[in-house]
């Protein structure tokens, strides 16, 4: 707790320094509570002290979890005033009568997603937040407590649009926008076009992005445009691939901290090859083997657009059952190192789905290979939007996507642009005949966007949010 208060106390002190004489680019800020993180409030410190926010009223809003500590941060940066959302936010039966009524409009889990919303809140947030709180592949329906999670869900629709109409804030700053807790808040800010600025964070550095449009919402995480990447003057752009290729080798190395790397490329420390693949299966060796990385079942599946898939099940599904058809390939299905980290997943597995389709060609990968040998192993790679699909492109393996996602734009993965499409290259050589040198150079310059820290980050070097009070 002493660490907690001191590394506060300085953060404070540090977000008062006056700038300029300039007023504070926000009068009134509404700041998000739900999520007490010591790597979020030094994001804030960092907003707080750039647009001279110190100097207009700032509102902490307290959520349902950590409340003392949070509103202890709170004091401690000097914020007195506090908005108890989580307070606001309280189901009442006529939420529930609501919800019940909604869910009686639904017959199966797409329609989950077709529901009419309260101010046409979308209802693919509602949808990954129930997925995010159920830990499945996908929704239970029939699950007891699905009236109860969507009134919960239909209060903070209501609540947040209250708040953010009685407050008459300018500027409202979140910690994230993929859960309906969060996303209620900027759909009301969106809607009375109030700047909404999400203070997310990945890969040791700052990753700030606005939302304007509704559709921002679904933009996760923030990305370049094609534009941006192709108008920087040459010299820029080779400094930025070489600075993208030497962080991609300290990554696929295992020598990066960012949980999905640790489990990757650090923890994983097993050799393999096709030959060991071959003997292990009884693979016919000649064959190619493409291996198809999937998403953790429950990580906000429309976060970054997906559409035309319900969530990575039905992705999964559709995709295996193309591989059953393909037996001029051998499949290696790979499920996200993460899934180790979220050790309460519920239901459904990948392992369950690829034993009961129980076909020679179509095996499991194994959790202890090390994620390079394996890339170098294979002659393609697909998958819905991870990671990866930098990290293979980068190492001349060509990667396949369902759809455009936060990457897809860029020139490095096959992206056929939909699901049929998607499913049709499936059943084809799709991984012949790319210019991999082009997908790499694109690949190495993404990553430089993407892992790399900008010149004002300095040495400074941000652990990875998953230690939390560690950090302190």
């Amino acid at each position: 707790m002493a660490a907690r208060l001191e590394a506060l106390s300085c953060l404070h002190r540090l977000s008062r320094q006056a700038q300029d004489e300039q007023p504070p680019r926000a009068s009134n800020v509404l700041i998000d509570g739900l999520w007490d993180n010591p790597n979020y409030w030094l994001r804030y410190a960092l907003v707080r002290g750039a647009l001279g926010l110190v100097s207009g009223t700032e509102t902490g809003l307290l959520g349902q979890y950590s409340r003392h500590m949070v509103k202890a941060c709170f004091d401690e940066l000097g914020i007195a005033r506090t908005c108890d959302y989580w307070g606001e936010a309280k189901a009442t039966r006529a939420h529930l009568a609501l919800a019940q009524k909604l869910l009686a409009q639904v017959t199966d889990v797409d329609g989950l997603i077709r529901l009419r919303l309260p101010y046409d809140f979308p209802a693919e947030i509602l949808f990954d937040g129930i997925l995010k709180l159920q830990r499945r592949a996908t929704v239970k329906l029939d699950d007891p407590s699905m009236p109860h999670l969507v009134a919960d869900a239909l209060a903070h629709i209501e609540a947040a649009d209250r708040i953010l109409e009685s407050g008459k804030y300018d500027l409202l700053v979140l910690s994230h926008a993929v859960h309906y807790t969060c996303a209620a808040l900027a759909w009301a800010a969106i809607r009375r076009h109030i700047p909404v600025l999400v203070l997310y964070g990945d890969f040791g550095t700052a990753r700030f992005f606005r939302l304007k449009e509704p559709s921002d919402l679904f933009a996760y995480p923030g990305r370049p445009s094609n534009q941006e990447l192709e108008g920087m003057p040459h010299q820029v752009q080779k400094a930025l691939r070489e600075q993208g290729s030497t962080q991609l080798r300290a990554r696929l190395s295992g020598q990066t901290d960012d949980v999905g790397a640790v489990f990757a490329y650090q923890k994983r420390i097993a050799s393999v090859s096709k030959a060991m693949l071959a003997e292990r299966f009884g693979w016919d060796p000649s064959k190619p083997v493409i291996g198809v990385y999937n998403s953790n079942w429950f990580d906000h599946p429309h976060a970054s657009g997906l559409h035309d898939f319900r969530d990575f099940l039905d992705w999964i599904e559709q995709t295996l059952g193309a591989a059953c058809r393909h037996t001029a390939v051998n499949w290696l299905f790979k499920a996200h190192p993460c899934d180790d980290w979220y050790a309460s997943i519920k239901g459904t597995r990948l392992e369950d789905l690829v034993a009961a389709a129980n076909i020679p060609h179509i095996r499991m990968a194994d959790k202890s290979w090390n994620g390079l040998e394996l890339i170098r192993t294979l002659d393609g790679i697909v998958t819905c939007h991870g990671t990866i699909g930098i990290e293979a492109s980068s190492l001349g393996t060509p990667v396949l996507v369902p759809y455009p996602g936060w990457y897809g734009h860029a020139g490095f993965v096959v992206n056929p642009g939909d699901r049929d499409g998607y499913l049709a290259a499936l059943e084809t050589e799709w991984w012949k005949d790319i210019n991999m040198d082009v997908a790499r150079a694109k690949a190495e310059l993404f990553a430089g966007w993407t892992f790399c820290v900008p010149d004002w980050h300095g040495r400074y070097i941000l652990q990875d949010d998953s230690r939390q009070d560690a950090i302190y």
